[in-house]
């Protein structure tokens, strides 16, 4: 499509193209103003089509669309039809997408940062599944953010089916084939296809990517049909089980695997955070990760080259710590308490009674027994003195 800037549709001047895609052959956005309100600029999307089918098809799913009432659905201003080209209007967010957002916070959320942003986006495609209408191409672009963090979800897919779209590979951009339900790729689109792009989106949100990326569309679209969703974890350790357990729910292959509702998902990924918002740092661990941080047999050196072995398998796998239960119980000497010797003395209350209590007329007469030897002793004694006092010759 040509630049059109300059050009006046209905009440709108084009003031200058802001985005074009690789399908741009379909889709074009600019900026634009109202000729008769000074100050209100707008966002005008075009929609180039002549196929009196899909015109048709269209023009009825902007009519429905309009209206639609929802505080995270940015509403539709306007639209309409020229001879080669359908166009929206729609008002202007000048402080971008979700995708300019996760820049400026350098890629990626924590789990606790995205739960709003789950919520408002959760609440706005739950509407329009009340509606049975599928938004079939979410996106971090198509996520518009304001300054006090209010999220408004825009541009639906509304070229499914579509003949001029042809929905073959070569019609997708990466961006939007990284956010593509298995079934999308096979032309049916359904709710549960935006659940899957939630989990993808979740998925980008915690780790800063996509799970599946590609140098083309193809290798991303047959990635998203043929291989398993990878462990969030593997690129960010902290996140706890629970969560990555959510998002794995959520890309599963089959639609009848997945939340059944966008509601369920964020009510799951909310009692997730809740409970448990980052790993445990007690988790068990393999044989050999026990090892290397516990066998105290092995040497220093050898337990350095396996930990600069393994180093790039760290970057890819999550850090577990093993649970205390499988850590070996090597106790250090100075911790290992003294055996204690038992007293071989019976206690005073199993003494026989004939030593517990002595008869107490037996102690009295030893009593005077000694006495009475001391006093002959004594006797003894003053009678050497006087004998030799009174007969010194003997």
């Amino acid at each position: 499509m040509s630049d059109l800037t300059g050009r006046q549709i209905s009440n709108y001047l084009l003031l200058h193209r802001i985005q074009r895609s690789k399908d741009s052959h379909l889709t074009e956005s600019y900026r634009g103003c109202h000729i008769a309100v000074t100050g209100e600029e707008v966002i005008i999307k075009l929609l180039r089509t002549r196929h009196p089918l899909t015109r048709q098809r269209m023009l009825q799913a902007l009519g429905t669309m309009s209206t639609f009432s929802h505080p995270h659905l940015l509403p539709m201003l306007t639209y309409g039809e020229e001879p080669d080209f359908l166009f929206i209007v729609y008002p202007c967010i000048r402080s971008g997408s979700l995708n300019d957002l996760l820049t400026r916070v350098g890629g990626r959320f924590s789990a606790i940062q995205a739960l709003p942003l789950l919520l408002q986006i959760c609440n706005a495609l739950h509407y329009l599944h009340t509606k049975q209408m599928p938004h079939g191409n979410i996106q971090p672009e198509n996520i518009l953010v304001t300054d006090s963090g209010h999220l408004y979800l825009t541009d639906p897919d509304l070229w499914r089916n579509a003949p001029e779209a042809q929905y073959s590979t070569t019609n997708l951009s990466r961006g939007t084939a990284e956010y593509r339900a298995p079934e999308q790729s096979l032309g049916l689109l359904r709710p549960e296809s935006d659940i899957y792009a939630l989990g993808v989106l979740l998925f980008h949100l915690l780790t800063g990517h996509p799970p599946f990326t590609g140098t083309n569309s193809t290798e991303i679209l047959l990635q998203h049909i043929r291989e398993e969703p990878p462990s969030a974890r593997l690129s960010v350790a902290s996140l706890s089980e629970a969560v990555d357990q959510v998002i794995h729910c959520a890309l599963q292959k089959r639609a009848a695997d997945r939340y059944p509702s966008a509601l369920m998902l964020y009510q799951a990924y909310q009692t997730a955070v809740l409970t448990s918002p980052v790993a445990s740092p007690l988790r068990t661990a393999s044989a050999s990760t026990t090892s290397l941080l516990f066998d105290t047999d092995n040497g220093a050196s050898q337990t350095r080259n396996t930990a600069v072995e393994t180093n790039q398998e760290r970057v890819q796998q999550p850090r577990v710590v093993p649970d205390i239960d499988t850590i070996p119980t090597k106790p250090y000497p100075c911790l290992v308490p003294s055996p204690v010797v038992p007293d071989s003395s019976p206690p005073a209350d199993r003494l026989p009674t004939s030593q517990a209590q002595e008869n107490p007329q037996k102690k009295a007469a030893n009593h005077w027994f000694a006495m009475l030897a001391v006093l002959l002793l004594l006797l003894g004694l003053l009678g050497v003195l006087l004998s030799t006092f009174f007969f010194p010759n003997g």
